[in-house]
Protein backbone atom coordinates (compact mmCIF):
# COMPACT_ATOMS: atom_id res chain seq x y z
CA UNK A 1 0.00 0.00 0.00
CA UNK A 2 1.24 3.23 -1.20
CA UNK A 3 2.01 6.03 1.63
CA UNK A 4 0.14 9.41 0.58
CA UNK A 5 1.94 12.37 0.35
CA UNK A 6 0.97 16.16 1.11
CA UNK A 7 2.67 19.08 -0.73
CA UNK A 8 2.78 22.80 0.86
CA UNK A 9 3.21 25.63 -0.95
CA UNK A 10 5.04 27.91 -0.03
CA UNK A 11 4.01 31.57 -1.61
CA UNK A 12 7.03 34.53 -1.01
CA UNK A 13 5.55 38.29 -0.87
CA UNK A 14 8.30 39.31 -3.52
CA UNK A 15 7.07 37.10 -6.19
CA UNK A 16 10.11 35.51 -6.03
CA UNK A 17 9.90 31.23 -6.71
CA UNK A 18 7.18 29.40 -5.36
CA UNK A 19 8.95 26.60 -2.87
CA UNK A 20 7.06 23.14 -2.55
CA UNK A 21 7.59 21.14 0.71
CA UNK A 22 6.12 17.41 -0.02
CA UNK A 23 5.88 15.43 3.43
CA UNK A 24 4.49 12.45 4.07
CA UNK A 25 1.11 11.55 5.90
CA UNK A 26 2.80 10.65 9.18
CA UNK A 27 5.42 13.44 8.87
CA UNK A 28 2.11 16.16 8.77
CA UNK A 29 0.68 14.71 11.33
CA UNK A 30 3.70 14.84 13.75
CA UNK A 31 4.33 18.51 12.98
CA UNK A 32 0.65 19.33 13.36
CA UNK A 33 0.72 17.38 16.57
CA UNK A 34 3.61 19.30 17.42
CA UNK A 35 2.23 22.47 16.62
CA UNK A 36 -1.02 21.90 18.69
CA UNK A 37 1.19 21.04 21.32
CA UNK A 38 2.91 24.37 21.26
CA UNK A 39 0.21 26.00 20.99
CA UNK A 40 -1.74 24.88 24.18
CA UNK A 41 1.97 25.33 26.50
CA UNK A 42 1.40 29.21 24.85
CA UNK A 43 -2.11 29.69 25.93
CA UNK A 44 -1.38 28.03 29.72
CA UNK A 45 1.11 30.59 30.14
CA UNK A 46 -0.87 32.89 28.62
CA UNK A 47 -3.47 32.01 31.14
CA UNK A 48 -1.25 31.54 34.49
CA UNK A 49 0.59 35.08 33.45
CA UNK A 50 -2.81 36.68 32.92
CA UNK A 51 -4.28 34.90 36.40
CA UNK A 52 -0.90 36.51 38.13
CA UNK A 53 -1.31 39.47 36.61
CA UNK A 54 -4.72 40.09 38.35
CA UNK A 55 -3.82 38.20 41.52
CA UNK A 56 -0.65 40.54 42.20
CA UNK A 57 -3.21 43.52 41.15
CA UNK A 58 -5.71 42.47 44.42
CA UNK A 59 -2.98 41.71 46.18
CA UNK A 60 -1.36 45.09 45.86
CA UNK A 61 -5.11 47.18 45.65
CA UNK A 62 -5.52 45.13 49.02
CA UNK A 63 -2.16 46.08 50.71
CA UNK A 64 -2.78 49.35 49.98
CA UNK A 65 -5.80 49.19 51.62
CA UNK A 66 -4.51 47.92 54.91
CA UNK A 67 -1.67 50.17 54.66
CA UNK A 68 -3.95 53.03 54.50
CA UNK A 69 -6.16 51.41 57.64
CA UNK A 70 -2.66 51.05 59.29
CA UNK A 71 -1.98 54.35 58.99
CA UNK A 72 -5.74 55.73 60.79
CA UNK A 73 -5.04 52.79 63.59
CA UNK A 74 -1.64 54.66 64.17
CA UNK A 75 -2.98 57.90 64.70
CA UNK A 76 -5.99 56.42 67.38
CA UNK A 77 -3.26 54.54 69.19
CA UNK A 78 -1.28 57.53 69.45
CA UNK A 79 -4.74 59.37 70.76
CA UNK A 80 -5.63 56.55 72.90
CA UNK A 81 -2.06 56.90 74.40
CA UNK A 82 -2.06 60.64 74.97
CA UNK A 83 -5.37 60.06 76.65
CA UNK A 84 -4.21 57.43 79.14
CA UNK A 85 -0.57 59.54 79.67
CA UNK A 86 -3.17 62.39 80.53
CA UNK A 87 -5.41 60.34 83.07
CA UNK A 88 -2.20 58.65 84.58
CA UNK A 89 -0.81 62.05 85.48
CA UNK A 90 -4.76 63.36 86.57
CA UNK A 91 -4.94 60.22 88.90
CA UNK A 92 -1.29 61.00 90.28
CA UNK A 93 -1.79 64.60 91.24
CA UNK A 94 -5.34 62.86 92.90
CA UNK A 95 -3.25 60.18 94.61
CA UNK A 96 -0.75 63.02 96.21
CA UNK A 97 -4.07 65.34 97.09
CA UNK A 98 -5.17 62.34 98.94
CA UNK A 99 -1.96 61.34 100.75
CA UNK A 100 -2.28 64.98 101.70
CA UNK A 101 -5.50 65.14 102.90
CA UNK A 102 -5.55 62.01 104.83
CA UNK A 103 -2.02 63.25 106.46
CA UNK A 104 -4.19 66.31 107.86
CA UNK A 105 -6.82 64.56 108.96
CA UNK A 106 -5.01 61.74 110.26
CA UNK A 107 -6.70 59.43 108.39
CA UNK A 108 -5.15 55.85 107.64
CA UNK A 109 -2.99 55.93 104.58
CA UNK A 110 -5.35 53.89 101.86
CA UNK A 111 -3.33 51.31 99.24
CA UNK A 112 -2.34 53.39 96.07
CA UNK A 113 -4.19 52.43 92.76
CA UNK A 114 -1.66 51.47 89.84
CA UNK A 115 -2.77 52.74 86.71
CA UNK A 116 -2.50 50.77 83.61
CA UNK A 117 0.05 51.63 81.00
CA UNK A 118 -0.52 50.82 77.54
CA UNK A 119 1.62 47.36 76.91
CA UNK A 120 1.80 47.90 73.54
CA UNK A 121 4.29 50.10 71.49
CA UNK A 122 2.61 52.78 68.63
CA UNK A 123 4.06 52.01 65.20
CA UNK A 124 4.15 49.03 62.91
CA UNK A 125 6.30 46.24 61.86
CA UNK A 126 7.88 45.35 58.52
CA UNK A 127 7.44 41.88 57.44
CA UNK A 128 9.07 40.15 54.63
CA UNK A 129 6.25 38.38 53.13
CA UNK A 130 3.27 39.74 51.27
CA UNK A 131 0.74 39.32 54.14
CA UNK A 132 2.79 41.65 56.50
CA UNK A 133 0.00 44.26 56.48
CA UNK A 134 -2.91 42.09 57.07
CA UNK A 135 -0.76 40.76 59.90
CA UNK A 136 0.33 44.34 61.30
CA UNK A 137 -3.55 45.44 60.86
CA UNK A 138 -4.79 42.32 63.07
CA UNK A 139 -1.90 43.27 65.37
CA UNK A 140 -3.02 46.68 65.66
CA UNK A 141 -6.59 46.10 66.38
CA UNK A 142 -5.75 43.74 69.10
CA UNK A 143 -3.88 47.33 70.37
CA UNK A 144 -6.84 48.84 69.31
CA UNK A 145 -8.94 47.12 71.94
CA UNK A 146 -6.21 46.77 74.88
CA UNK A 147 -5.93 50.79 74.94
CA UNK A 148 -9.56 51.03 74.66
CA UNK A 149 -10.14 48.48 77.68
CA UNK A 150 -6.89 50.62 79.69
CA UNK A 151 -8.41 53.37 78.84
CA UNK A 152 -11.90 52.67 80.42
CA UNK A 153 -10.12 51.55 83.50
CA UNK A 154 -8.78 54.18 83.93
CA UNK A 155 -11.44 56.58 83.23
CA UNK A 156 -13.17 53.95 85.73
CA UNK A 157 -10.62 54.63 88.75
CA UNK A 158 -10.48 58.48 88.29
CA UNK A 159 -14.19 58.64 88.95
CA UNK A 160 -13.20 56.56 92.03
CA UNK A 161 -10.53 58.70 92.87
CA UNK A 162 -12.45 61.70 92.33
CA UNK A 163 -15.14 60.61 94.49
CA UNK A 164 -13.46 59.36 97.18
CA UNK A 165 -11.51 62.91 97.11
CA UNK A 166 -14.53 64.70 97.45
CA UNK A 167 -15.90 62.68 100.07
CA UNK A 168 -12.35 62.85 102.24
CA UNK A 169 -12.24 66.49 101.79
CA UNK A 170 -16.05 66.84 103.18
CA UNK A 171 -14.78 64.84 105.99
CA UNK A 172 -11.62 66.91 106.75
CA UNK A 173 -13.45 69.83 106.31
CA UNK A 174 -16.38 68.70 108.83
CA UNK A 175 -13.54 67.03 110.86
CA UNK A 176 -11.84 70.54 111.22
CA UNK A 177 -14.67 72.70 111.51
CA UNK A 178 -15.85 70.10 114.44
CA UNK A 179 -12.12 70.47 115.82
CA UNK A 180 -11.35 73.98 115.62
CA UNK A 181 -15.30 74.08 117.89
CA UNK A 182 -14.55 71.88 120.04
CA UNK A 183 -13.46 73.73 123.46
CA UNK A 184 -9.82 72.13 124.01
CA UNK A 185 -7.69 74.61 125.77
CA UNK A 186 -6.93 76.22 128.89
CA UNK A 187 -9.18 79.51 129.21
CA UNK A 188 -6.28 80.86 131.46
CA UNK A 189 -2.90 79.31 133.17
CA UNK A 190 -3.19 79.22 136.49
CA UNK A 191 -4.21 76.82 139.69
CA UNK A 192 -7.44 75.23 139.82
CA UNK A 193 -8.72 76.17 142.81
CA UNK A 194 -12.43 74.67 142.10
CA UNK A 195 -13.26 71.84 140.35
CA UNK A 196 -16.91 70.17 138.70
CA UNK A 197 -19.39 69.06 140.78
CA UNK A 198 -20.50 69.11 144.71
CA UNK A 199 -18.45 71.34 146.59
CA UNK A 200 -19.15 73.58 149.81
CA UNK A 201 -19.59 76.70 148.64
CA UNK A 202 -16.30 79.35 149.84
CA UNK A 203 -18.79 82.29 150.52
CA UNK A 204 -21.81 80.47 152.00
CA UNK A 205 -20.34 77.47 153.28
CA UNK A 206 -23.39 75.30 151.97
CA UNK A 207 -22.68 72.17 150.02
CA UNK A 208 -23.95 72.65 146.27
CA UNK A 209 -23.47 71.85 142.66
CA UNK A 210 -20.32 73.73 140.64
CA UNK A 211 -21.13 74.17 137.51
CA UNK A 212 -17.90 74.79 136.12
CA UNK A 213 -14.03 75.20 137.60
CA UNK A 214 -12.42 78.14 138.63
CA UNK A 215 -8.61 78.88 138.00
CA UNK A 216 -6.91 81.21 140.21
CA UNK A 217 -4.25 83.17 138.42
CA UNK A 218 -2.99 87.15 139.27
CA UNK A 219 -5.48 89.85 138.54
CA UNK A 220 -5.46 91.39 134.91
CA UNK A 221 -3.99 87.82 133.61
CA UNK A 222 -5.40 87.08 129.95
CA UNK A 223 -8.30 84.81 129.33
CA UNK A 224 -8.88 83.16 125.89
CA UNK A 225 -11.62 81.43 124.42
CA UNK A 226 -10.75 78.08 124.30
CA UNK A 227 -12.58 77.46 120.52
CA UNK A 228 -13.89 78.70 117.70
CA UNK A 229 -17.30 80.81 117.58
CA UNK A 230 -19.26 83.39 118.39
CA UNK A 231 -19.62 85.96 121.13
CA UNK A 232 -23.79 85.47 122.05
CA UNK A 233 -23.09 87.60 125.68
CA UNK A 234 -20.85 90.34 127.12
CA UNK A 235 -21.80 91.96 130.05
CA UNK A 236 -22.18 91.62 133.87
CA UNK A 237 -24.39 88.90 134.98
CA UNK A 238 -25.39 88.50 138.92
CA UNK A 239 -22.74 86.11 140.60
CA UNK A 240 -20.55 85.73 138.15
CA UNK A 241 -19.72 89.11 137.48
CA UNK A 242 -18.30 90.43 134.22
CA UNK A 243 -19.25 87.36 132.09
CA UNK A 244 -18.58 86.46 128.47
CA UNK A 245 -20.29 84.03 127.10
CA UNK A 246 -19.66 82.15 123.28
CA UNK A 247 -21.74 79.60 121.32
CA UNK A 248 -19.68 76.99 119.24
CA UNK A 249 -22.32 75.31 117.52
CA UNK A 250 -24.13 71.96 117.60
CA UNK A 251 -25.31 73.18 121.23
CA UNK A 252 -21.98 74.17 122.84
CA UNK A 253 -21.29 77.36 124.73
CA UNK A 254 -18.60 78.30 126.83
CA UNK A 255 -19.09 80.68 130.09
CA UNK A 256 -16.03 83.02 131.12
CA UNK A 257 -17.28 84.59 134.68
CA UNK A 258 -15.80 86.72 137.51
CA UNK A 259 -13.94 88.93 134.38
CA UNK A 260 -12.05 92.37 135.22
CA UNK A 261 -12.39 93.01 131.93
CA UNK A 262 -13.92 91.86 128.56
CA UNK A 263 -12.93 92.82 124.93
CA UNK A 264 -15.07 90.74 123.02
CA UNK A 265 -18.52 92.20 121.40
CA UNK A 266 -22.02 90.36 121.41
CA UNK A 267 -22.12 88.87 117.64
CA UNK A 268 -18.34 89.19 117.60
CA UNK A 269 -16.41 85.91 115.90
CA UNK A 270 -13.42 84.61 117.87
CA UNK A 271 -11.06 81.66 117.16
CA UNK A 272 -9.67 79.42 119.53
CA UNK A 273 -7.05 81.63 121.40
CA UNK A 274 -8.51 85.24 120.82
CA UNK A 275 -8.52 87.13 124.18
CA UNK A 276 -11.34 88.03 125.48
CA UNK A 277 -10.63 89.17 128.66
CA UNK A 278 -8.60 89.60 131.71
CA UNK A 279 -9.15 87.55 135.09
CA UNK A 280 -10.55 89.86 137.56
CA UNK A 281 -12.79 89.24 141.10
CA UNK A 282 -16.06 90.87 139.91
CA UNK A 283 -19.44 89.20 141.14
CA UNK A 284 -18.96 87.22 144.09
CA UNK A 285 -15.33 86.17 144.22
CA UNK A 286 -12.96 85.50 147.28
CA UNK A 287 -10.10 86.21 144.84
CA UNK A 288 -9.06 87.13 141.19
CA UNK A 289 -9.94 83.69 139.21
CA UNK A 290 -11.77 83.00 135.93
CA UNK A 291 -14.72 80.55 136.54
CA UNK A 292 -14.95 78.51 133.34
CA UNK A 293 -17.82 76.41 132.51
CA UNK A 294 -18.71 73.93 129.37
CA UNK A 295 -22.56 73.72 128.32
CA UNK A 296 -23.71 71.21 126.17
CA UNK A 297 -27.25 71.35 124.68
CA UNK A 298 -28.01 73.49 128.01
CA UNK A 299 -26.28 71.09 130.29
CA UNK A 300 -23.31 71.94 132.60
CA UNK A 301 -20.47 69.13 131.26
CA UNK A 302 -17.06 68.88 133.08
CA UNK A 303 -14.32 71.47 131.28
CA UNK A 304 -12.02 68.79 132.15
CA UNK A 305 -12.84 66.25 129.67
CA UNK A 306 -12.46 68.75 126.74
CA UNK A 307 -9.52 70.21 127.92
CA UNK A 308 -6.64 68.82 125.62
CA UNK A 309 -3.35 69.88 126.48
Amino acid sequence: MSRRHFTILIVPSDQSKVRRVRLAQPVLALVAAAAAFGLALFSAGLYTSVVDHLRLSKERNERQQLEAQSKAQEGHIRLFAERIKDLESRLGKMQALGRKLRSMANLKEQGEMVAPSPRFSVGGTTLEDDRWAFGLYQLQNAITDELESDLDHLSLEASLQEQSLKELNRSLIDKTLRDAHTPAIWPSRGLVTSYFGQRTNPITGRHQFHSGIDIASRRGSPVYATADGVVVFSARSGALGKLVMISHGNGVKTRYGHLAETYVAPGQKVTRGTKIGAVGTTGRATGPHVHYEVVNNGVSVNPRKYITD
